[in-house]
C-alpha cells in the first residue's frame, strides 16, 4: 500500500476521532455557531497536514520525512488529548486545550511547510549551478 495512501487515511480517522471528541466535550454548549466555530478549528491541523502532504512532491527526502513524523505525532496526540477533555480526565479548561492544540498544531506544520519549501528551493538552485 501507497504510504500517501495510509497517511491520508490516519488523518481522516484521527480528524473524525477529534471532532466526534469535540462533539462530546461540547454536549452541554448552546451556540451552536460556537461548536460550528470549534469544530472547524479542530479539524484546520487535519487539512493543513493534507495539504503539506500534497505540496511536499518536490521536498528533500529528509523534509518529508520530518512531515510524516510530525502526522503520526499529530494524528496520536490530539485525540488522546481531546479526549482526557471530552472524559473529563483533566483539570484544563476545555475551551483552553480546544483552542491552544489546534494553534500548536498548525504552527509546527506551518513552520515544517516554510522549511521544506525554502530547502525544496535551495535544492533546485544547486541542481541547476544558480546561486
Amino acid at each position: 500500500m501507497n504510504i500517501g495512501r495510509v497517511t491520508t487515511m490516519a488523518v481522516a480517522i484521527s480528524a473524525v476521532i477529534s471532532l466526534s471528541l469535540m462533539l462530546r466535550a461540547s454536549r452541554h454548549q448552546r451556540s451552536v455557531v460556537l461548536v460550528l466555530l470549534f469544530g472547524a478549528w479542530v479539524l484546520s491541523p487535519f487539512a493543513g497536514l493534507v495539504w503539506a502532504h500534497l505540496s511536499s512532491k518536490q521536498w528533500l527526502p529528509f523534509a518529508r520525512a520530518v512531515l510524516y513524523g510530525l502526522t503520526l505525532a499529530v494524528v496520536f496526540t490530539c485525540p488522546v488529548i481531546y479526549a482526557d477533555v471530552a472524559f473529563g480526565r483533566t483539570t484544563l479548561k476545555m475551551g483552553f486545550v480546544f483552542l491552544v492544540v489546534p494553534f500548536v498544531c498548525l504552527l509546527i506544520i506551518g513552520l515544517l511547510v516554510c522549511t521544506g519549501l525554502l530547502s525544496s528551493r535551495k535544492a533546485s538552485r544547486v541542481v541547476d549551478g544558480s546561486r
